[in-house]
């Protein structure tokens, strides 16, 4: 992935998408060049370095319910020296359990509105209670689209936080393993 490829990690249809980098550079050395840079605050990014983790954020006024996370991993590469940093964007946390709550529910009332709707059927009963199948289908739809467009708001903040990432591991020439 170049950098000029950056805008279409944030347009990738995942909600939160994912990536991969190697880096030249030793994991302790990139996370103190994070933690260094998020103190200096030079940057619109904020965040915390914990043991192998990172956790990024743009500080911005236009913060909103979608405004993305950067969530990183370091792992020291063995067979080719230098660390590999995997990492999702995705929302706040909070946000992102709300919306896997809300697909398991309408999941299991699909299934149990499906096994009563059968089970009528079988009985040679009336199954009307299966027109619900599709509606709750598009709801669960429309959660997808929701979460989506939300994503879609956060596409500046992708961008900043990559970059960011890009500029602190001194990674020039990006590829996605």
């Amino acid at each position: 992935m170049k950098v000029s490829e950056i805008k279409d990690l944030s347009q990738d249809s995942h909600v939160r998408p994912r990536f991969r980098y190697w880096a030249s550079s030793e994991p302790e050395e990139i996370k103190n060049q994070i933690k260094e840079v998020l103190k200096q605050g030079s940057t619109d990014v904020m965040g915390s370095v914990v043991l192998n983790h990172a956790t990024l954020r743009v500080d911005s006024d236009e913060k909103h319910l979608w405004s993305p996370f950067l969530y990183l991993t370091f792992e020291v590469e063995e067979e080719k020296g230098g660390t590999l940093i995997r990492g999702y964007f995705g929302p706040k946390g909070t946000v992102w359990t709300m919306l896997m709550f809300f697909y398991g529910l309408l999941g299991f009332a699909i299934f149990c509105v499906a096994l009563i709707g059968f089970s009528q059927m079988t009985l040679g009963k009336s199954a009307d209670i299966l027109w619900l199948v599709p509606v709750l289908g598009l709801i669960m739809s429309s959660f997808y689209l929701v979460a989506n467009s939300g994503k879609k708001r956060g596409r500046g903040d992708i961008r900043i936080l990559h970059e960011f990432l890009l500029d602190c591991a001194k990674i020039n020439n990006p590829s996605s393993l």
